[in-house]
Formats: C-alpha cells, sequence, structure tokens
C-alpha cells in the first residue's frame, strides 16, 4: 500500500509489518528466556558471598531484573504496535477497494441510465 502524505510517499506492505510483529514477539519471549537463565546461573552464586558483597549483590540483580524486564516489554510493546499497525493499514486497504468498487458500481449504474 503506497500512500503520499505531506509530499512523503509512504510504502507499506501489511504482510511485512505482521511477520515484524511476530518477529518481535518471539524475540521477546526468546530473550526473556535467555535472561532468566542468565540470573538463574549468577544467582546461584550467591552461596559464594557473604556479608556487603551479598547485599551488593542482590542490588545489582535487582537492578538486572528491572532492565530485564524493561526489554521484554519493549520488545512487547513494538511488535503490538506494529499489529496494531498493520491492523490499522489492513482496514484502510479494504475499506479503500470497497469505496472503489461502490464508485464503479455508481458509475455503471448512471451509465445504464443515459
Amino acid at each position: 500500500m503506497t500512500v503520499t502524505v505531506g509530499g512523503v510517499t509512504y510504502d507499506v506492505e501489511p504482510g511485512q509489518v505482521a511477520d515484524a510483529a511476530t518477529q518481535c514477539s518471539n524475540t521477546a519471549g526468546q530473550v526473556a528466556d535467555q535472561l532468566n537463565g542468565l540470573a538463574s546461573f549468577v544467582e546461584g552464586m550467591t552461596e559464594y558471598w557473604s556479608g556487603p558483597a551479598a547485599t551488593q549483590f542482590q542490588t545489582l540483580m535487582e537492578e538486572f531484573q528491572a532492565a530485564a524486564n524493561g526489554i521484554h516489554l519493549a520488545l512487547t510493546q513494538i511488535s503490538a504496535g506494529l499489529s496494531g499497525t498493520n491492523e490499522n493499514y489492513t482496514q484502510a486497504e479494504e475499506a479503500a477497494i470497497k469505496a472503489e468498487q461502490q464508485i464503479q458500481i455508481t458509475e455503471q449504474n448512471t451509465a445504464n441510465l443515459t
């Protein structure tokens, strides 16, 4: 679908947008799995630390989890945004096709009357 707005031409293929949404969603899951695995591995080392080192480690792990959650959230939001964009473009394209068909029917009816 090609649209020109304000002199700028946008060429969008809804199928590609849908594929990108799926890829982002899949990547979000893969990244979450990898980060959870890393966190489990590192947290398994807590038995080797005590005192201030253990306290600092817990603080850093909380920061790590917050960052990991942020990455997952960003990827899922990108996926949702792409899915919404795909849906909007698809609906707009369907509406344009229906409008064009209606115009053609109207023109045919008008031609038949004359």
